[in-house]
């Protein structure tokens, strides 16, 4: 998308700034930049400070604050079964600091997490929170997730905290089983019943949910793990007949989510949108990476400008090695192309995992996690996903909204945000093999870097 004023559908996609937007701070001071390069000689590494010139210096990327899209929540990952696990493994103050350097404004500043409504690939066990119509509890995670995804609120209270289900309870579903299988039809008020009761319980365990999706990965049935097939008219009756209207009677309700699978269908999140009875308890479309291109969001934003967009999963594994082939890759399509395409939030997948990816029960034997916690030493291994995320996370805080930045300029990727106290923040991604020359153009001011292959800096004009 170019600096130029788009209009999406009708001009709704584009928000100008007028009187009150947060434009009023003079850019003229020497600006911070951090950098990581793909040959791991900087990792967030913080450099000499770039002084604002009269002139360019290489191919420039104008900053425009007048252009303004969508309001960013945060970025970060799941804490699963498997997250609980490997940071439980940790002595008391140990966790505390592990759990500082991911979520606090100090470190990376996580301000978004996932959590699984049951078992995922990612437990140690497939279990539901209730094995029997009329019971509810959840026990399997008082002392794991629950503990954790409170801390991590109390460490930043901005945390937004969004919950999925991998399956409907055995009793629900048409295998008996949390394998395989779809929804019962006549169950379907009872898994509304069960969303809700999930985040009214977690509530009153103090962990507040304020975004669901009804399934993932609804077009994919797993032959090891928990996984449940719902076609788009199953989401759309189940929408708009059972889940809904139960959420209208209601004082405190989650955001619902569409979607959360892949890129490469986006006729299926059309058909429910297109269903006008389901999509008004729709908030916004949620997303994968492991299918597709991100170029579907805007796709999908284009056809109905209301919806927000989410990118909500993806990970890394041993499937490539290569420290910059997976940084580039992530900067590329997650924390600059997927917000571009109107991403207020981007997640990874596990949070923590240990030396043997895990632990797991089927799915994925070879993911990465966001960090990798050694399970016999303890030595904490921070990989690419760290480091991609940081770069967005660390320096682009909730409430921060994404501004005009000249596109297409060759060999450079980039994406721009406006904090909420005025300050601005430029993630420019160099995809080359050679260094690349260039200027962040702030109305009369440059800011002259060069930046070095397969490399990614983020500058903060304050």
């Amino acid at each position: 998308m170019n600096n130029k004023f788009f209009f999406g559908i009708a001009g709704y996609a584009l928000l100008l700034c007028v009187n009150g937007c947060a434009t009023s701070v003079q850019i003229n001071q020497p600006a911070d930049n951090y950098i990581t390069t793909g040959n791991k000689q900087f990792l967030l590494a913080k450099q000499a400070p770039i002084s604002a010139e009269t002139s360019a210096r290489g191919a420039v990327i104008k900053i425009d604050k007048r252009v303004r899209y969508q309001k960013f929540i945060g970025a970060g990952a799941a804490i699963t079964d498997a997250t609980a696990i490997n940071l439980n493994r940790l002595d008391a103050p140990s966790k505390e600091r592990v759990l500082n350097e991911l979520f606090s404004r100090g470190g990376l500043g996580f301000s978004f997490t996932r959590l699984t409504i049951g078992g995922s690939d990612f437990s140690d066990r497939h279990y539901s929170f209730s094995d029997k119509k009329g019971e509810f509890s959840l026990s399997t995670i008082k002392d794991t997730i629950i503990p954790i995804a409170k801390e991590a609120k109390r460490i930043n209270p901005a945390l937004t905290i969004m919950a999925t289900p991998w399956s409907a309870p055995s009793w629900m579903k048409t295998t008996d089983s949390m394998i395989g299988g779809t929804l019962r039809r006549e169950n379907y008020d009872d898994f509304a019943d069960y969303l809700l009761r999930y985040t009214d319980e977690m509530g009153k365990a103090g962990v507040k949910v304020s975004m669901l999706t009804i399934q993932n990965e609804p077009d994919f049935s797993p032959p090891d793990y928990p996984g449940m097939k719902l076609s788009p008219q199953d989401r759309a009756d189940f929408l708009k007949n059972h889940l809904g209207p139960k959420m209208g009677t209601r004082k405190d309700t989650p955001k619902i989510l569409e979607w959360d699978h892949n890129w490469d269908k986006p006729e299926q999140p059309l058909a429910v949108l297109n269903d006008d009875g389901a999509r008004k308890y729709l908030t916004g479309v949620a997303w994968h990476c492991y299918a597709g291109n991100v170029a579907t969001q805007n796709e999908i934003h284009n056809a109905h400008p209301e919806m927000e967009t989410y990118f909500t999963e993806c990970s890394g594994g041993e499937w490539n090695k290569s420290f910059s082939d997976s940084f580039v890759w992530q900067m590329d399509n997650l924390i600059i192309g997927s917000t571009n395409a109107w991403a207020k939030g981007v997640l990874m997948w596990n949070l923590a995992l240990d030396e043997n990816y895990g632990p797991h029960l089927g799915g994925c034997g070879n993911c990465f996690g966001v960090i990798s916690i050694n399970s016999k030493t303890k030595e904490i291994t921070r990989d690419s996903e760290y480091y991609s995320f940081g770069h967005l996370s660390k320096f682009v805080m909730p409430g921060a909204v994404r501004i005009g930045s000249t596109q297409d300029i060759a060999g450079l990727k980039n994406v721009a945000f406006q904090n909420p106290d005025g300050s601005i923040a430029l993630l420019v991604l160099n995809k080359t093999d050679s260094k690349q020359a260039f200027s962040a153009q702030i109305a009369s001011k440059y800011y002259n870097a060069e930046l070095l292959p397969f490399s990614a800096i983020t500058i903060i004009f304050k």
